[in-house]
């Protein structure tokens, strides 16, 4: 049992965008409908429109993530920027390569 447990955690810790990303953006999509709730006193179930949009929006954003998360790794060397004696300029360069690939994936599925 122990070694099932080792082997979901393990899969959860590689491939995280997903199983983290995922369900958090629903908890905070369902937060935010009642948020808006318990704020305005409207309830936003009463125009479905805003819903279906909030979704589509969220799945685009997340599906983006997910694939950044994903090709990241396979087209860019994957360096550790948490060690201290990474240089500064490598630690820049992949965090542009990282924002590339957020805004070309972005413009691919979420603003066509």
């Amino acid at each position: 049992m122990k070694n099932l447990i080792n082997k979901i955690w393990g899969s959860i810790c590689y491939w995280r965008e997903s199983a983290v990303l995922f369900p958090a953006s629903i908890i905070l999509l369902l937060g935010g409908i009642y948020g808006i709730n318990l704020l305005t006193g409207r309830p936003i179930l009463d125009s479905p429109d805003v819903l279906v949009g909030l979704l589509y929006n969220c799945v685009g954003v997340v599906f983006v993530i997910m694939l950044t998360g994903f090709t990241k790794p396979l087209l860019f060397d994957d360096i550790d920027t948490t060690n201290p004696k990474t240089p500064l300029g490598r630690c820049i360069l992949d965090s542009l390569e990282t924002v590339f690939l957020l805004l070309f994936f972005a413009y691919l599925v979420v603003m066509r």
